[in-house]
């Protein structure tokens, strides 16, 4: 008979935040990433420096002085709007995570060879395997990523007795073999 892994908790918000968006920050191609951050990268370095080698004289010494300080105020905007989009974005998605939480209440989650069954008090569903996209570790267990931004979270109080995080990400990548 294969395990189960069965129980019944109720996930932190800022847990479920965590682990959705560094899975979000890790699912694209990592060519595409380490292309845009050479870009990046390129433009905030290269640029100015072509700039002042290839202007000169009284109007080229004026063209760079407004472009290093439209650089400045334009990094000054942009850590910004970082601050603005932590603070009401991200703000905003961990309170609508913590609202949906005290709807949902405790969740009991059971895991087995066939999928996921989870029922709380919004009501029950089942997943099949081919609904999870990545299994691995999070701080306090093992996160199950869905296709979406679904987050399944696996207390390490949770595991099944005599198996640590890696014995049972083993298992559950064994069920999810189709």
């Amino acid at each position: 008979m294969s395990e189960v892994i069965e129980f019944e908790a109720i996930a932190d918000p800022r847990d479920i935040h965590s682990v959705a968006t560094s899975a979000v920050m890790r699912s694209g191609s990592p060519l595409v990433r380490q292309l845009t951050s050479f870009s990046a990268l390129a433009l905030i370095i290269a640029g100015p420096a072509l700039l002042m080698l290839v202007t000169t004289g009284p109007i080229g010494q004026r063209a760079t002085d407004f472009w290093f300080w439209g650089l400045v105020n334009g990094m000054v905007a942009w850590i910004a709007y970082g601050f603005v989009q932590q603070k009401f974005i991200v703000g905003g998605y961990i309170a609508a995570l913590r609202k949906d939480g005290e709807a949902r209440g405790s969740s009991r989650v059971r895991i087995t060879p066939d999928g996921i069954e989870m029922a709380s008090r919004i009501g029950e569903g089942t997943l099949n395997w081919l609904a999870i996209r990545e299994v691995r570790t999070y701080p306090k267990g093992i996160a199950l990523i869905t296709n979406g931004l679904g987050v399944i979270l696996i207390p390490d109080s949770a595991l099944p007795p005599g198996r640590n995080s890696a014995e049972t990400i083993s298992l559950i990548e064994s069920w999810r073999i189709w």
